[in-house]
């Protein structure tokens, strides 16, 4: 299965902010560790886990996942017993380990401006490894993309209170179209918003980690195809302005950084194991 990919990275991920603990028992035969991104679907009352390839994660403690929103995101890791896996009706039996649902977060079609940020980012992947398995931007199908956003945060010593402050800050996409498409290229700039900014409570944050948010591209790629005769680019680089050391937004501390996507690869990637060989630029 294609979503095994990210058995190596579960143990980092689960480090991430706001990543819930819920280990409730529950012993496989055969057991393996897992995590993967998941969409919430919900139908007359009842919620279920599926995958980009549509893989169903089925939770023996289905309890869980009922106050999930439908049409969200989330982050999981479960254990599972492989020789158990339906291929054919494409469901996998699971003990949840934890989650993370995931904030949505807008991609705007202007130009960024000074008003559009308050507070920098550190990095947007993980920058102490090269290992194909670091955390990193990771696409669910081709037009969403969880971004893993390392920001600064004020310390709390409960979950209420982390809540609080993670909810604080958002995170938006912007490009222009005609400056930031070219005929290979998409670049979209990511800005940091602190909700009721207080520059004495900024001082206080001095803690520093990541939460992937979710991000739809479909309405940039729709205009980026309108505009390169239906095809995708090759790559989207994401732009974002970084402080190294601390949550300071003064000019002097922030830097213009970049990460780029093989989208192309992206592309052909998920084509080729949800069984498109077409080689269509279309998207689903």
């Amino acid at each position: 299965m294609k979503t095994m990919k990210f058995f190596a990275m579960a143990s980092a991920l689960a480090a991430m902010v706001g990543f819930s603990s819920c280990l409730n028992g529950g012993d496989y035969t055969n057991t393996a560790s897992g995590g993967t991104f998941v969409k919430v679907s919900g139908y007359l009352g009842i919620n279920s886990l599926v995958d980009e390839l549509g893989f169903e994660y089925v939770p023996s403690d289905k309890d869980i996942i009922t106050n999930f929103t439908s049409g969200k995101y989330a982050y999981i890791t479960y254990t599972y017993d492989p020789t158990t896996v339906d291929y054919t009706l494409k469901a996998v039996n699971i003990n949840l380990a934890g989650y993370s649902v995931l904030t949505d977060e807008q991609v705007v079609a202007n130009a960024p401006v000074a008003e559009n940020a308050n507070a920098p980012v550190y990095s947007v992947y993980d920058m102490s490894t090269s290992s194909q398995y670091r955390v990193q931007p990771v696409f669910y199908q081709k037009r969403d993309v969880f971004i893993p956003i390392y920001y600064y945060y004020k310390p709390a010593s409960n979950n209420d209170d982390l809540q609080k402050e993670t909810a604080l800050h958002h995170f938006t996409l912007y490009y222009d179209a005609t400056t930031d498409f070219t005929n290979s290229t998409m670049t979209l700039h990511l800005r940091h918003t602190i909700q009721d900014f207080d520059e004495e409570e900024n001082k206080k944050r001095t803690s520093r980690a990541y939460e992937f948010r979710h991000f739809n591209l479909n309405s940039a790629l729709s205009q980026y195809q309108f505009a390169n005769n239906g095809q995708n680019p090759d790559k989207i680089v994401i732009e974002f302005e970084q402080n190294q050391y601390n949550a300071d937004y003064e000019e002097d501390d922030v830097e213009s950084k970049s990460y780029e996507i093989d989208y192309k690869t992206v592309v052909e990637n998920y084509d080729k194991l949800a069984g498109n060989t077409t080689g269509s630029g279309s998207d689903e």
